[in-house]
């Protein structure tokens, strides 16, 4: 058996040398070399919520053995099949306890597997296939059921004993409290080492352990489902209720249970401290922003009779889930570029669109490459040929009926004949043709269904599919509810202040976005010159796509939830069930297209401030300081210039001419004669930078003359090719990976010592702006920014007074800005809104980007509507640089602060 040593292993081993040196070393401070080594802040320990039914327990782990068997009891319990004959089926009890035993004997099953141990057959198709590919097993008995653990010994310890062990073994501070429980085992000091060194995951369910159990006891013992076990036992679903509010309160009061790290006993003015706060920091800055923007509406507007909301799928998504989508889309990208490859060549449609693809996409699952590709309904084969024909014989066709379902998802969808569509209309294919009707036979559309690989669709043929589609809710219903646990948490939130409330259904929003063709109103239509600037490839061309690179595509997002109800859901029903085209019909916009334009046109984004001090202080990375000679007119050249020229006998006159005049600018005209020009040696700060990270127009930056010109040949050769890829290319062309540039930003910090140090900061924390009174009169004042780091702010997160720094004992202090603050600046007799994305130090200039662009202005302009751009910015990629004192000068630029709701306030 192999030993770790312990924390108090080490402790007695110091103490142990303590007590034979300290009489040796009296002057030693052996408590403060204790405390050095030993101090250990105490971990926080983690919350895990109270339980669903006992809200005095906590939750349990998912890794718990009541908590695995508790899940795939639920699966099983809910899990159905559809025969080839398109009969739904309950599972029998044998089935049940078959499908068990796989399942508690494996970590992940697939549903062909399944299959294979009930005996069916392969077009058999499992109701809870539709979503997934496979169930999880149990993977804690899996684990510890291993001969190298607890082996047999595992499945002959009541659940109850199971769980006091997997607990102990995720919550144990210390091995050695595993060892211990482990002592009552008969198992090998190989077998203790083995479960001791066995981790689990820490995630947790939504139920306590005891319930857990309870539950498990249950659905063994009355062979029920879920559902029936928790009303046998007599718990009941907490109380939804929520106390009503004149504004939202903070969110934690309203969503009692939800909550972890609560103390009553703290001050009302804490109420992350008093009422605690969801877990999830995504879902805490959702809620809480949403409470600023919704109080902020009921103070201007009053409290809504309505609200319809609909929640990103990035805040609904688990981080294993939002991996999945990013998975998705890129493999969806990929599969796009084939298919529109294949359709070019194939059909001389030179820039396929969604359409086309998708018609593509559906008429390939209807039969292996280079075997007839045959109508599900009729039988007769549709060629490729066909289904881009001129004539249109070919349609899309929604599987089970679009205006009952209003599920427009690829799984409800195939190609067919436009005869067999016109037949079908408004029916499910079972009762279109389950009777047989002329030209069609049940038997046989069942017999290509079960052909198609997608498990979901072929659960459309089902004989009872509408049915079983429809049970769970009305109609209307359907589609005003989204079942994700935070859109019921925003939901129950929101019910605070309004009764009248709906989550609505993001296929919803997207149907009606595109029919009502909302991206038009802030996207360019996509041609030559979006095509050359963004490198779009073709499946992407001919088509109005949401504009992301403008923060007002949400609200246009916003605008179309608020006008979706049960009126507009029920008239696409009644629209779609008597349309004769074959395609989806939406209502008329209710509102003018124009005066959406005009709205759009004239919305101020707000963005959240964080005048926050906290932050990363400097790079990791140190500068290097080098000096370059570099031939200087004398009108550039600057007092800190004179100990840097080359020549002793220049700069001793220079030094003399400064001496006498005291003023640069006396010198440069008393010299400028016998030196036009100057050899300096200029300083200059470095840092080994990443060649990917390059820009194009910043090569100039790189220090090494070589590699620079290298590099420009390499450029000059590949011309028209993406500059990333160049970048790439030369790189593993050259084995170059970083080069040596230039620091024109920000102005390094020091470190002083024998050898001074230099850092660049991370950013700063903010830019005072001062207005420098004119020389002389007549003149414009100047402004300057003064720039500060975030080591000169103090704890109110203010600049410390010591920091603070006029550049002129005139100089009068303008104001502050931090990144995100709004400025508006005078424009050829207009003003416009921008926001400040970033500062020079060493230029005294300001990034600044319009309210809308979301990355640089040049993104922003070639993807926008022109009508919903404004003229006086110009197509400038990455940074947006303008002198501090052209923008507070020529420009006239003042400070406004912007409302959650995008008021616009001026100072």
């Amino acid at each position: 058996m192999t030993y770790y040593p312990l924390r108090k292993m080490y402790e007695d081993e110091f103490n142990t040398i303590r007590a034979v040196q300290e009489t040796h070393f009296k002057n030693i401070d052996w408590n403060a070399i204790y405390d050095a080594i030993f101090f250990q802040r105490p971990l926080k320990p983690q919350e895990r919520g109270r339980c669903q039914y006992m809200n005095d327990k906590e939750r349990t782990f998912k890794a718990m053995p009541c908590a695995q068997r508790l899940r795939i009891l639920q699966d099983i319990r809910n899990l159905k099949y559809q025969n080839e004959e398109g009969k739904t089926l309950p599972l029998s009890e044998e089935n049940e306890k078959a499908l068990f035993e796989l399942l508690d004997s494996k970590e992940k099953v697939t549903f062909d597997a399944f299959r294979k141990t009930l005996g069916l057959n392969k077009a058999c198709v499992f109701n809870l296939e539709k979503n997934r590919d496979s169930l999880l097993g149990n993977k804690t008995a899996v684990s510890l059921r291993n001969k190298n653990r607890f082996g047999i010994l595992w499945d002959n310890l009541s659940i109850e004993e199971q769980d006091a062990i997997v607990e102990k073994m995720i919550t144990a501070d210390e091995d050695n409290e595993i060892y211990e429980l482990l002592e009552k085992y008969n198992l090998t000091d190989e077998q203790k080492e083995s479960i001791v060194k066995l981790q689990f995951a820490s995630g947790t369910t939504m139920l306590c352990k005891e319930v857990s159990e309870q539950l498990v006891h249950k659905m063994d013992s009355l062979g029920c489902d879920y559902t029936t076990a928790v009303q046998a036992l007599g718990y009941k679903y907490a109380d939804q209720s929520v106390e009503k509010y004149d504004e939202l309160p903070y969110y934690g009061k309203v969503l009692v249970g939800s909550t972890m790290g609560i103390d009553p006993t703290k001050p009302e003015n804490k109420p992350e401290l008093k009422y605690g706060k969801i877990s999830n920091p995504t879902v805490h800055v959702a809620l809480n922003q949403t409470r600023v923007v919704v109080n902020a509406l009921i103070k201007q507007y009053g409290k809504p009779a309505q609200i319809a909301i609909e929640l990103s799928r990035d805040l609904k998504a688990s981080r294993e889930a939002k991996a999945a989508i990013q998975k998705r889309q890129n493999d969806n990208k990929k599969r796009n570029e084939i298919l529109n490859k294949n359709i070019t060549d194939a059909y001389k449609i030179a820039y396929p669109n969604r359409t086309d693809r998708l018609k593509f996409k559906l008429w390939e699952e209807l039969g292996a490459e280079g075997l007839p590709r045959k109508c599900l309904y009729c039988g007769k084969t549709i060629s490729g040929a066909e289904l881009f024909s001129k004539n249109k014989s070919i349609e899309i066709e929604h599987i089970l009926p679009f205006s009952r379902t209003l599920l427009d998802a690829e799984s409800n969808l195939t190609v067919a004949h436009a005869s067999c569509n016109a037949f079908k209309k408004e029916r499910s294919p079972y009762e279109a043709f389950g009777s047989n009707p002329k030209g069609y036979n049940w038997q046989e559309i069942l017999e290509r269904a079960n052909q198609l690989k997608n498990p979901a669709k072929r659960g459309r043929f089902a004989v009872d599919a509408m049915e079983n589609f429809e049970k769970d809710s009305g109609f209307i219903a359907r589609q005003l509810t989204d079942n994700a646990y935070l859109s019921k948490m925003a939901l129950r939130y929101l019910k605070s202040v309004c009764d009248d409330i709906w989550s609505v259904n993001g296929g919803m929003t997207k149907l009606l976005r595109d029919k009502w063709e909302i991206d038009s109103v802030l996207k360019r239509k996509i041609g030559d010159d979006e095509i050359a600037h963004f490198g779009l490839k073709s499946e992407m061309i001919g088509e109005y796509k949401k504009n992301r690179y403008d923060h007002r595509h949400h609200a246009l997002d916003a605008s179309v939830i608020a006008l979706i109800d049960r009126s507009l859901v029920k008239e696409i029903s009644t629209l779609n069930a008597r349309s004769q085209s074959h395609r989806i019909e939406a209502p008329q916009m209710p509102v003018p297209r124009m005066e959406l334009q005009e709205k759009v046109k004239n919305i101020v984004v707000s963005f959240k401030p964080d005048h926050g001090a906290e932050g990363k202080l400097s790079k990791e990375t140190l500068l290097g300081k080098i000096k370059r000679e570099e031939l200087v007119g004398i009108s550039k050249i600057e007092a800190e210039d004179i100990p840097l020229i080359k020549s002793d006998k220049v700069r001793a006159d220079f030094e003399s001419a400064l001496a006498e005049n005291n003023e640069i600018k006396q010198v440069i005209k008393q010299l400028k004669d016998v030196y036009p020009q100057v050899k300096v040696y200029k300083e200059y700060f470095v840092a080994r930078t990443p060649l990917s990270s390059i820009k194009e127009n910043n090569i100039e930056d790189i220090i090494d003359s070589k590699i620079r010109g290298k590099l420009q040949e390499f450029i000059a050769v590949h011309k028209g090719q993406k500059f990333e890829s160049v970048l790439e290319d030369f790189s593993i062309k050259t084995g170059i990976k970083k080069v040596r540039c230039l620091n024109r930003v920000q102005i390094p910090i020091v470190i002083k010592g024998d050898v001074p140090r230099y850092l660049a900061p991370e950013d700063y924390f903010a830019a005072i702006i001062w207005q420098i009174p004119p020389k002389k009169d007549g003149s414009k004042p100047t402004y300057e920014a003064q720039y500060i780091r975030r080591t000169e702010v103090g704890k109110d997160n203010k600049p410390k007074a010591d920091a603070i720094k006029a550049p002129h004992p005139a100089a009068k202090k303008l104001g502050i800005l931090h990144k995100n603050d709004y400025l508006e600046f005078s424009d050829n007799g207009n003003w416009y809104k921008c926001r400040v994305a970033g500062y020079s130090a060493t230029q005294n200039k300001l990034d600044i980007r319009p309210v809308y662009a979301v990355n640089d202005c040049a993104d922003w302009i070639i993807s926008t509507n022109e009508y919903q751009l404004e003229p006086c910015w110009k197509l400038q990629k990455t940074q947006n640089w303008v002198s501090v004192n052209v923008l507070f000068g020529e420009k006239q630029a003042r400070f406004i602060t912007v409302n959650p709701i995008g008021r616009v306030f001026r100072k």
